[in-house]
C-alpha cells in the first residue's frame, strides 16, 4: 500500500495535520526576510559628496579618501564606503548569500534524511536566526559575506526541509491547494 492510499485511510487533513501545516506555514514569511534582507541594508543612499573635492560628483575624484552621505539612512553602503569603484560589492554579497542557499538545500537535504526533517528544520532556523543576528554586529564587508554565506545555508536548508516537511504529510487531494501559500513565499525569495 502506497504512502498516499494510507492518508486516504487515515484522513487526508485531520487536527493534527493542519498544527502541523500551520506551523510550517509560520516559518516560511522569516525565509522572505532573509532573502530581502540587502534590499535594505545594501541600500545606496540618495546623495554622496566626497569630502575631498565637494563639488565634483564622488566618482569622478580619484581616490576619495572620505565620502559624505545624505542623513537619511545607513546601510552597508555607507558604513563601508560601497561606493562608486566598490559599488559591486553590495550586489555580491546577495550572490554569496544564494550561492549559500545553493550549498543548504544540498547539505541539509541529505542531513535530513539522516537525522529527520523536523530535526534539521529547527536547527536550521535556530542557524537562521544566529547568523542573521551576527549580520547586525559585522565590522567589515568580508565579515558581512562570510556571516551571509552561512545565513544563506541556513536558510536554503530551512527552506527546502521544512516544505518537505509539510509536503509529506498532507492527503494527495488537499496538497497543491495546500502548499500555495509555501509556494507564495517562494516567489518572494
Amino acid at each position: 500500500m502506497e504512502f498516499d492510499e494510507v492518508l486516504k485511510v487515515i484522513g487526508e487533513f485531520g487536527s493534527t495535520q493542519k498544527l502541523h501545516f500551520t506551523l510550517i506555514l509560520l516559518l516560511q514569511p522569516f525565509f522572505a526576510y532573509h532573502m530581502l534582507l540587502l534590499a535594505f541594508v545594501g541600500k545606496e543612499p540618495y546623495s554622496i559628496i566626497c569630502k575631498d573635492s565637494p563639488g565634483v560628483h564622488p566618482c569622478k575624484v580619484e581616490d576619495c579618501k572620505e565620502y559624505e552621505y545624505g542623513p537619511e539612512f545607513t546601510s552597508i553602503v555607507t558604513e563601508w564606503d560601497l561606493v562608486c569603484g566598490e559599488s559591486y560589492k553590495a550586489g555580491m554579497s546577495q550572490s554569496i548569500f544564494m550561492a549559500g542557499v545553493l550549498v543548504g538545500a544540498s547539505v541539509f537535504g541529505i542531513l535530513a534524511d539522516m537525522y529527520g526533517r523536523r530535526t534539521m528544520t529547527v536547527l536550521g532556523c535556530v542557524f537562521m536566526a544566529l547568523f542573521g543576528l551576527m549580520c547586525a554586529f559585522t565590522q567589515s564587508f568580508v565579515q558581512f559575506s562570510a556571516v551571509r554565506f552561512f545565513s544563506g545555508i541556513s536558510t536554503g536548508g530551512s527552506i527546502l526541509v521544512s516544505f518537505v516537511l509539510a509536503t509529506e504529510t498532507l492527503g494527495p487531494s488537499v496538497r497543491a491547494l495546500l502548499l500555495l501559500p509555501c509556494l507564495f513565499y517562494l516567489d518572494l525569495e
